[in-house]
């Protein structure tokens, strides 16, 4: 399953819902012929069932490749158990002669396919019993709305432990639920430590937007001016990857190098550990772009991992040494960091466990640590939201600048590193991270001054730090 787990963060879905009325008999009637093309190995006619939207985030080839490999992993699609309709998005227990999956599908107005997402199946009828210990005084609405959400959240057996954070009407507060490992009786507090994954993008186009603020460089500045000379210049129909694009996902880099999963040195538990700036470079100096920049939205931790690179290279600092000396001191973050030292792995650390439970490995970087190498906790990771919603005087303007829209694709809007959406009439800035064994979110919104980071150490996705904010934005 863990191989499976991989595979599905690269597979693209479109999870936008909108209209309330569900159309199950259409649902399923196109669910069915999609299953039948899959088992066919025809995913031209496969592909033909999709909407725009769909295809302007997936080409047909970079479909083929996705769905041809989890062909070879899952082998044929055996059954469809309905399960129920949220909105216009049908759920299906989709079982393969490996795994079963939970199947998601949903239809534009054409009655194309709007929706179709694969998730490691849960069987949502697998509840905790009890309740699971926290330090919830639950003596306020906004505390008793946070038990709840976390209750449910941690129903699931599979989760572990949650350290929630938020900050309404500028005073902080903290909520600790669960355990740091299994078994250990151990609640979090605001010292223990997670894998925060791809909430370190906002931290990498942070250092980007001060080399900017500090004339080092600038947005528009090609990415090639950073490479060895080897690496031919990397630019479709004339027009070249710059620093900026790299930052808002619009550069047409794929999710991962090839050289990635196909190294010979690569550990599947710890897939980044010894992927060097050695193989970064010799992926850059083959690849050919298939994708005009600027056009297309195409989420890259490959994208990020190399703008963490160049930033060494303008700063003369490792990436590490850049984000506590120029994020991390300032803001008081004092326990931010990459890498941990004896006491920070045996006090503060918490155990990640996968979307089975067990126990995994943490993730180590190299060439592509600013992607998603950064170990936090709830209150550094506080401080840091809190930033932006009130700047220092010394990183306002870089603050200011992660801020402003730079790309907009169907309906993804992303300034630098953070990406925008909306939360009913309120515009939330947010990010959201995941590795092996951890989840986290962190969001803003700039015109209600809330705030809300949730970090868990399992792979349940932490959304409910959006149904918080929605929370502390109505009240």
């Amino acid at each position: 399953m863990k191989k499976i787990g991989l595979l599905l963060l690269v597979i693209l879905f479109v999870t936008n819902i909108f209209g309330q009325n569900a159309i199950k008999d259409k649902n399923d009637s196109i669910a069915k012929i999609a299953k039948n093309f899959y088992n066919q190995d025809d995913y031209e006619k496969l592909y033909t069932l999709m909407g725009e939207k769909f295809k302007e985030q997936l080409d047909f080839l970079k479909f083929k490749e996705t769905f041809s490999g989890l062909k070879q992993q899952l082998g044929n699609w055996q059954t469809s158990e309905f399960i129920k309709v949220k909105e216009k998005n049908s759920h299906y227990k989709a079982t393969f002669e490996a795994t079963p999956l939970s199947f998601y599908i949903s239809l534009d107005e054409k009655e194309k396919i709007f929706t179709f997402l694969f998730k490691p199946f849960k069987d949502e009828k697998e509840k905790r019993k009890e309740k699971v210990k926290s330090n919830n005084a639950l003596t306020s609405e906004i505390d008793k709305k946070i038990e709840q959400v976390a209750q449910n959240y941690l129903s699931n057996p599979k989760t572990v432990g949650l350290s929630i954070g938020i900050i309404k009407n500028g005073k902080m507060q903290f909520y600790h639920y669960g355990e740091t490992k299994k078994n250990n009786a151990k609640l979090p507090d605001n010292n223990t430590l997670y894998e925060i994954g791809s909430v370190s993008k906002t931290f990498t186009a942070l250092l980007l937007a001060q080399a900017v603020e500090n004339k080092k460089t600038t947005l528009n500045t090609p990415i090639n001016t950073y490479l060895p000379k080897n690496i031919p210049s990397l630019e479709y129909n004339n027009k070249k990857i710059t620093l900026e694009n790299l930052a808002n996902h619009s550069a047409g880099l794929p999710r991962l190098p090839d050289n990635l999963l196909n190294n010979p040195n690569t550990i599947s538990t710890n897939p980044y550990k010894n992927y060097t700036e050695k193989d970064l470079f010799d992926f850059l100096e083959k690849y050919k772009l298939t994708k005009e920049i600027l056009k297309q939205y195409e989420y890259s931790n490959l994208g990020f991992g190399l703008l963490g690179t160049i930033l060494e290279k303008i700063n003369k600092k490792t990436y590490e040494e850049q984000i506590i000396s120029q994020i991390c001191k300032p803001l008081n973050m004092q326990n931010t960091k990459i890498t941990l030292n004896e006491k920070d792995k045996n006090q503060y650390f918490a155990q990640g466990y996968d979307e089975e439970s067990n126990a995994v490995s943490s993730w180590e970087f190299q060439s592509l640590a600013g992607a998603g190498a950064i170990r936090s906790n709830v209150e550094d990771l506080l401080n840091y939201v809190s930033a932006y919603l009130n700047p220092p005087k010394k990183m306002a303007n870089a603050m200011n600048l992660t801020q402003k829209l730079t790309f907009e694709f169907g309906q993804n809007k992303v300034g630098l590193g953070w990406h925008i959406i909306k939360i009913k009439e309120n515009e939330v800035w947010q990010h959201a991270g995941g590795t092996a064994g951890f989840r986290s979110v962190a969001a803003f919104c700039p015109t209600t001054k809330n705030a809300i980071v949730v970090l868990s150490n399992a792979t349940d996705e932490v959304n409910i730090g959006f149904e918080i904010l929605d929370f502390l934005n109505e009240k």
